[in-house]
């Protein structure tokens, strides 16, 4: 097996070491928030990777280096293999864990491939 095999075989292993299998809910945006969407069936038992990313965004004025304000901001992302979705995640559709944690996608990211990445925010159950 050449380096390249290998590097490309890493995600798959992690996710499948370290992942889980969580429920994707089909949401459709309504006027007092999301509600289900008949369209499309629940995906349930996918196989996802949660990992958090600490990163450190600029605030405030970008002109003044004396204005600069750094913060810090942790975003939520599930990886999950293309291969095991029926359909592609759609922002404001639900990811349910097993431990009964709730998040709501707010972005998509399918550039990659074979693999599709969801950023998402935690919401109250």
């Amino acid at each position: 097996m050449d380096f390249a095999t290998a590097r490309a075989s890493l995600p798959g292993l992690t996710r499948a070491a370290f992942g889980e299998d969580v429920t994707l809910l089909a949401m459709v945006a309504g006027e007092l928030g999301g509600r289900p969407d008949g369209s499309r069936a629940n995906q349930e038992a996918v196989r996802a990777r949660y990992d958090i990313d600490p990163g450190t965004e600029q605030l405030g004025d970008r002109r003044e280096a004396k204005n600069r304000v750094f913060g810090t901001l942790a975003r939520a992302t599930f990886s999950i293999e293309r291969t095991a979705l029926s359909w592609l995640p759609r922002e404001g559709d639900i990811v349910r864990r097993a431990n009964g944690d709730r998040f709501r996608v707010d972005a998509v990211n399918g550039d990659q491939p074979g693999l599709v990445i969801l950023y998402v925010s935690k919401v109250k159950s």
